[in-house]
């Protein structure tokens, strides 16, 4: 059948906007949690931030005042501009929760097709299928574009960034840039901070293609140039919706910024106190300034799986938990083999560009992990704003795998896999008493030395088409 991708990006809006409505009309009879899971909606932020959006909408005020500081819903003030702006042109006389749903479900479903045309553009159409579908049905973008949030979007704007990105390396095609520059605009509209790692992305793959060609200095200085300006306005955008949230002293743009660090530092500290199980026990046994690192790869393994099925919570947002960690834990792997599976580069690329998207893509996932406090919640919806980027790599990695270098996704695999059965077992017996009290210190040494062995064990072969 022609135009499957089609079929894919309707897939990816049905999924989203039947979620997002049945859990509007269903969740306040599954949940008995906080004030928004009773008003039906799957997140705090898109709560508040559809009630003000409705606020806004029915009032007398202009829609620019949703980048003001009177309304603390959206510290960046475009998502709720947006979600005020389709109230207000249709004029409806009661809220219509389904419109903004709809909003979040449909940058979703665009995403989904950008990915097929990315994946066409450097593989093949069979892959940008996979691609599509991955968008499609990975059930974290699934649950944030079934609320008004602002992933949706980004993840929209990054498709169709790294898109752009494609058009330029294949056929240096001068009018893609007009998408790169559509895309940067797009998250400085609705979350400036992630303009960075996209500029970052820009600069080093335009420069390491240049680099191991012809440079060409005066094309170079000018990118230079565009990066720095626009990383600039990106900065100072979120200096003036900071300073109204942090504690700021003075200092320009810089003086912002690290006063949001040291707050999110304290903030972090605090979820670290707060934290129970494993956690705890882990922080007591090790020295002060590992407490960070420690956090950032545990957040990386949110949301723990066998923490999902044993710890005790309500049957609905188990569900969701479970289905959220199998979509990471699918997608981990396939991420991790990249940089030691000798990936090969797609045609008119180079190694050393997919290599950089690598390096932004894994300090994207440890910050997000920091920022969130190794949250399960907050750290996995940052991460998955570069959702685009995993799965480009994803789609690198299965490549490689096609061509038969097989050795470390099976060895990383393994090594999860051990992983979790192991630590089932803990949690089982944590919260069930079924299995044999290893107790946590003996289950994190078992794991050290499973996973030592099983990178011995399992040896390269010759390789042989999958």
């Amino acid at each position: 059948m022609k135009n499957k991708w089609i079929i894919l990006a309707v897939m990816a809006f049905a999924l989203r906007f039947a979620f997002g409505v049945w859990s509007y009309e269903k969740l306040p009879t599954l949940a008995t949690g906080s004030e928004p899971q009773k008003a039906g909606y799957l997140f705090f932020d898109a709560y508040h931030r559809d009630t003000q959006a409705w606020q806004l909408a029915s009032s007398t005020q202009p829609l620019s005042v949703a980048f003001s500081d009177n309304w603390s819903s959206d510290q960046y003030g475009g998502l709720l501009w947006l979600l005020a702006a389709i109230y207000r042109g249709f004029s409806l006389p009661v809220q219509q929760v389904w419109m903004g749903i709809a909003a979040s479900a449909f940058a979703g479903s665009v995403s989904a097709a950008l990915m097929y045309f990315l994946g066409k553009r450097f593989f093949s159409e069979k892959t940008g299928l996979l691609l599509a579908a991955a968008m499609a049905i990975y059930p974290e973008a699934v649950l944030l574009g079934a609320s008004q949030m602002r992933e949706p979007y980004l993840i929209m704007f990054m498709a169709l960034f790294l898109l752009s990105l494609s058009v330029i390396s294949k056929n240096k095609a001068q009018a893609a840039y007009a998408g790169v520059v559509m895309a940067v605009i797009g998250v400085l509209f609705i979350s400036p901070g992630v303009a960075i790692p996209m500029l970052l992305i820009f600069a080093g793959w335009v420069i390491l293609e240049k680099w191991q060609t012809r440079i060409d200095r005066k094309s170079v200085i000018l990118l230079l140039a565009g990066i720095g300006a626009g990383t600039l306005l990106a900065v100072l955008l979120l200096t003036a919706s900071w300073e109204s949230l942090v504690d700021y002293k003075g200092g320009g743009a810089m003086g912002v910024i690290g006063s949001w660090a040291r707050r999110t530092a304290l903030y972090n500290a605090h979820l670290l106190k707060q934290s129970s199980g494993i956690v705890q026990v882990m922080l007591a046994a090790v020295p002060e300034w590992l407490a960070f690192p420690f956090v950032a790869v545990y957040g990386v393994l949110q949301p723990i799986l066998p923490a999902v099925l044993f710890e005790p919570g309500e049957l609905f947002w188990k569900l969701v938990g479970g289905l959220r960690s199998i979509g990471w834990y699918t997608l981990l792997p396939l991420l991790m083999a990249f940089p030691v599976s000798q990936p090969n580069a797609p045609k008119g690329t180079r190694k050393a560009q997919w290599f950089w998207l690598f390096f932004i893509v894994t300090v994207w996932v440890f910050v997000s992990s920091l920022r969130g406090g190794g949250d399960q919640w907050d750290n996995p919806r940052y991460r998955v704003i570069l959702l685009p980027a995993m799965l480009l790599l994803a789609a690198v990695s299965i490549d490689t795998l096609r061509n038969g270098h097989t050795v470390w996704f099976q060895r990383l695999f393994a090594i999860e896999l051990f992983n979790l059965l192991l630590f089932c077992h803990w949690y089982s017996w944590r919260y069930t008493g079924f299995g044999y009290d290893l107790g946590i210190r003996n289950t994190i040494l078992i794991g050290i030395i499973g996973s030592t062995a099983i990178l011995a064990i399992i040896k390269a072969r010759r390789p042989s088409a999958l």
